[in-house]
């Protein structure tokens, strides 16, 4: 049935779109004229209930002076690999729609604007992110953190559900207002969220945490830094060296640090994802040695 007859006249013996044929034909025809190969997937039934994807390759040979020798046509059973392409279109899909779950726990942009200038940068690796930021407000007091749960993408961003969660919780539920208080019930919370039966998960997080009312800033810290800039200088201020989590055996309640703010003082609250991202000739971590001389650099400029 296919002797004698080329691929476009094949397809209309298999009852395809006539238009369709004539398509090909006219992207194979334009291929031989500008001396280029081309290709397309074709799709048919086939008897094992799957539809069968074949890649078919078409690229003309020309001789020494120029002219059409053959046309080499090469056929591939792509089947599988449509099929992987398929499922990772919906893979994808999914994925997009947790991104749209994950910023529906974020801050109203436009409320923390209220709080005064400043900028966020939240670029995620893998779509959805282990890192997020918080703010709430009471009263006059705003209360705001950076947190890194451990893990990326899913594992990382489902983390981020649960200690938004329980960050809310300490303030809703609890009343606290310290931010040592905050971290030391949010690690309790998350202790026992974390605990289901016989199953554990040993995962947590790092996370900043700030409260300013008027001209005070209080900090507590689990294993991530505050940045203060000041007269062209950097204080880091570290916070306790342990995590919230059950990765970890410490459970010694979290310090903080009061500190009487300037004007023109800026903070910096940053997660491992900056400091830690490799790039530049050699491939090297970003690091804090590189970080704080830029953020020295242009902290004079509006956030």
């Amino acid at each position: 049935q296919i002797i004698g007859k080329d691929d476009f006249e094949y397809l209309t013996l298999q009852g395809k779109d006539l238009n369709l044929a004539l398509e090909r034909r006219k992207r194979f025809l334009n291929a031989v004229d500008i001396k280029d190969k081309v290709y397309w997937i074709d799709s048919s039934d086939s008897n094992l209930n799957r539809p069968h994807h074949t890649l078919k390759r078409y690229k003309p040979i020309f001789d020494a002076s120029g002219k059409l020798e053959m046309i080499l046509g090469v056929d591939s059973d792509v089947t599988d690999l449509v099929e992987m392409q398929e499922k990772n279109k919906g893979f994808k899909a999914n994925l997009r729609y947790a991104k749209n779950i994950q910023n529906a726990i974020l801050p109203d942009l436009n409320k923390v604007w209220e709080f005064g200038e400043l900028f966020i940068y939240h670029q995620p690796k893998d779509v959805v992110s282990g890192d997020f930021y918080w703010h709430r407000k009471k009263n006059d007091t705003h209360y705001f953190a950076v947190g890194d749960c451990t893990g990326h993408g899913v594992s990382g961003a489902l983390l981020t559900i649960i200690c938004h969660q329980a960050l809310n919780r300490c303030m809703d539920e609890f009343n606290l207002q310290s931010p040592s208080g905050i971290l030391n019930k949010c690690r309790e919370l998350i202790l026992s969220m974390l605990k289901n039966g016989s199953t554990t998960i040993a995962d947590g997080m790092d996370i900043a945490i700030c409260v300013i009312h008027k001209n005070t800033l209080v900090f507590s810290g689990a294993n991530r830094p505050l940045w203060l800039l000041r007269d062209e200088a950097i204080q880091e201020f570290n916070g306790d060296r342990y995590p919230i989590g059950r990765y970890t055996s410490i459970l010694e309640p979290f310090n903080e640090t009061h500190i009487p703010l300037r004007e023109n003082d800026v903070l910096y609250l940053f997660t491992d994802g900056i400091t830690d991202q490799f790039g530049g000739p050699n491939d090297k971590k970003f690091s804090k040695k590189r970080l704080r001389p830029l953020a020295i650099e242009i902290g004079h400029l509006p956030l």
